[in-house]
């Protein structure tokens, strides 16, 4: 069975702005929780031979890529599919509009001749 999904523009919006919350979000946890943690456990993770500097860049690194890409994602969305959408919705709009008018003038008018 074949599934329908329907966006509209404040989805679209919604979904953007859920991204950048997210993207705070992730960069809050790691300099807050992340952070903490391996703080707490650094002399554990010399005793495995980690060096704690390099594993908190690493984490660092891997949390700031996820948040930049779902920035970018979200600005892809706000810059490039939401007014590519409006330009789309507009048009359709307005193509409905005038050439829906136009075909119901000449049906009236057939329907108007056979009386």
């Amino acid at each position: 069975m074949e599934e329908r999904k329907i966006v509209d523009l404040a989805g679209l919006k919604q979904v953007s702005s859920e991204m950048r919350t997210s993207s705070t979000e992730l960069l809050t946890f790691f300099n807050s929780d992340i952070v903490r943690e391996l703080q707490k456990c650094s002399s554990e993770l010399v005793v495995s031979g980690l060096n704690t500097y390099e594993v908190m860049i690493s984490f660092r690194t891997m949390f700031t890529s996820l948040s930049n890409n779902l920035l970018s994602l979200a600005n892809v969305i706000d810059k490039t599919i939401v007014p590519e959408y409006e330009l789309s919705a507009s048009k359709v709009s307005r193509m409905f509009d005038s050439d829906f008018a136009s075909q119901m003038k000449d049906y009236m008018k057939i329907i108007n001749s056979i009386k």
